[in-house]
């Protein structure tokens, strides 16, 4: 299934993902995943059942590798399967030292695009079965978007659950 959230800038679409994934607590009410809160599932020892591609990639500092595997122990080879699943495995292999390459505070080092791929497979590190997408047009050029497209309808028909906040019309069709 997919679930778009649509709203003009600035109605909440954001902070609803971030409350969706855990990464922000509701000041009333609560988020939860088969009666567990979502902050408590996204920080268990496992991998989180919930992907997070943020509007603003969010990065801290050491290695592209480090990112992607957000800090814990992961063989290079499934780093770089989640980063072929996104379908940005050439944009990350291709960087100075491929997935060595250091990553700064706040992801400085990387352009934007480079950012945004390493978060996306990021996202899908792990196998999450609930996939959650901030603006992920954000910043593409028409092959890139239809290459989102694409692997966001594979992710969907391999059971992959999508919630979009986008404006886009076209990744409303999903």
């Amino acid at each position: 299934e997919s679930v778009g959230v649509v709203g003009p800038n600035g109605a909440g679409k954001s902070t609803l993902c971030g409350i969706i994934v855990g990464a922000l607590l509701p000041t009333a009410g609560g988020a939860e995943l088969d009666g567990v809160a979502v902050a408590k599932w996204q920080r268990c020892d496992g991998a989180p059942p919930i992907g997070y591609l943020p509007d603003d990639p969010m990065l801290i500092e050491g290695t592209v590798y480090d990112n992607i595997a957000r800090f814990r122990d992961s063989s290079l080879v499934g780093v770089a399967q989640s980063a072929m699943r996104a379908g940005v495995h050439e944009t990350l292999a291709a960087l100075q030292n491929g997935y060595d390459t250091p990553v700064g505070a706040g992801g400085s080092g990387l352009s934007l695009r480079e950012r945004r791929a390493v978060t996306l497979a990021r996202a899908l590190h792990g196998a999450p079965r609930i996939l959650v997408l901030d603006e992920p047009e954000l910043g593409l050029d028409g092959a890139s978007l239809k290459g989102l497209m694409t692997m966001l309808d594979g992710l969907k028909r391999s059971g992959v659950s999508l919630v979009i906040a986008t404006q886009d019309p076209r990744l409303r069709r999903l």
